[in-house]
């Protein structure tokens, strides 16, 4: 018999794949936004749209990471990069 609810590991392809569609259809999306559309925790969308497709926020917009060194600027708790979004 199998359990109901939420699968173990919300942290799927299939999830990863959904909130990338979701952010690349909105990009000023919350996670809490993402999280209630897809019926996941917060925590674990916070992590998907962070450790697995490397997004951060800029100028309340998700786009993705780059490397860069000395870009960073550090800002009460809180990690922006400036960049120029063209």
């Amino acid at each position: 018999m199998e359990a109901s609810g939420r699968p173990s590991s919300s942290r799927t392809d299939i999830n990863t794949a959904r909130v990338e569609e979701i952010i690349q259809r909105d990009r000023r999306v919350t996670v809490r936004e993402i999280a209630s559309e897809l019926d996941l925790s917060y925590g674990n969308v916070q992590r998907i749209v962070t450790d697995e497709l490397r997004y951060s926020k800029v100028c309340a917009c998700r786009v993705p990471r780059q490397s860069t060194s000395g870009d960073d600027e550090k800002l009460g708790p809180f990690h922006y990069r400036r960049q120029i979004l063209g």
